[in-house]
């Protein structure tokens, strides 16, 4: 029996997989949310504190004939995710596809007063992107293996120079070493990997002519869309099984 066949016979014994996407009631992680719905995944889709905009989301997805769950927690502590794993599982009975793409985009400039408000931001940054994505791996790794082609998938920054987000930079660096790390020890029941995203969407209150600023660096003379983001998730989930370990920039060429 081919490896796909497997598949087909793993998903039809334990129902129809389930697809967990932090962080998916707007942007990147809602086009992730809808492109997996649409190959036939439930969608269990995080947020934190947008349940209006998540509640959108699941009736986008219905209307188009699939399945998908709102689940809120806050991913600032492992903790938060073990509690979020427990949830879903608790709901679903499974996850097959696990996307860590919630995040914070906070600045910590290094000539910022020194006190609680810049110690919060510096922990809230390293526990989004390094301590929740490894403790939902560790408390998903039963499930995701079960099916013998469990897939994560950790969303990047291509964009590697910022200023003033030294904080951020670093968690992401982190999270990409953690990908690397994480393939190896999963494998070779679960394949883990990173999409790491350029130049897609201007920032939430940035002025009017960002756009064209972050197209003047961008070789395709254009941004990237958030489904074209999401495409490159599922192909990494859904795709070829002899990729791991890896890390794909969507940038356009930004940063070849």
């Amino acid at each position: 029996m081919s490896r796909s066949a497997d598949m087909r016979s793993a998903h039809s014994a334990r129902g129809a997989p389930v697809a967990l996407v932090t962080g998916a009631s707007r942007r990147i992680g809602r086009a992730i949310a809808l492109e997996f719905a649409a190959a036939g995944y439930r969608v269990a889709l995080h947020h934190h504190m947008s349940a209006a905009a998540a509640g959108n989301v699941v009736q986008e997805i219905a209307a188009a004939g699939g399945s998908a769950y709102a689940f809120a927690a806050e991913l600032r502590t492992a903790a938060g995710a073990r509690a979020l794993a427990a949830t879903v599982l608790g709901h679903l009975g499974r996850v097959d596809v696990l996307v860590n793409n919630a995040s914070r985009f906070t600045a910590t400039p290094l000539d910022a007063p020194a006190g609680a408000a810049f110690d919060d931001a510096v922990a809230a940054l390293c526990g989004v992107h390094v301590a929740a994505p490894l403790a939902l791996v560790h408390a998903l790794a039963p499930s995701l293996a079960a099916g013998g082609c469990g897939a994560v998938v950790n969303l990047g920054d291509a964009r590697h120079h910022r200023a003033h987000h030294a904080a951020y930079l670093a968690a992401k660096a982190a999270l990409a070493s953690l990908t690397r790390s994480l393939a190896r020890d999963l494998a070779p029941r679960i394949r883990v990997n990173m999409v790491a995203p350029g130049s897609i969407l201007p920032a939430a209150g940035a002025p009017p002519d960002a756009t064209a600023s972050l197209i003047s660096g961008v070789p395709l003379g254009r941004l990237g869309t958030t489904s074209e983001v999401a495409r490159a998730v599922r192909f990494l989930a859904c795709g070829p099984a002899f990729i791991t370990g890896q890390i794909l920039a969507v940038d356009g060429g930004q940063y070849a």
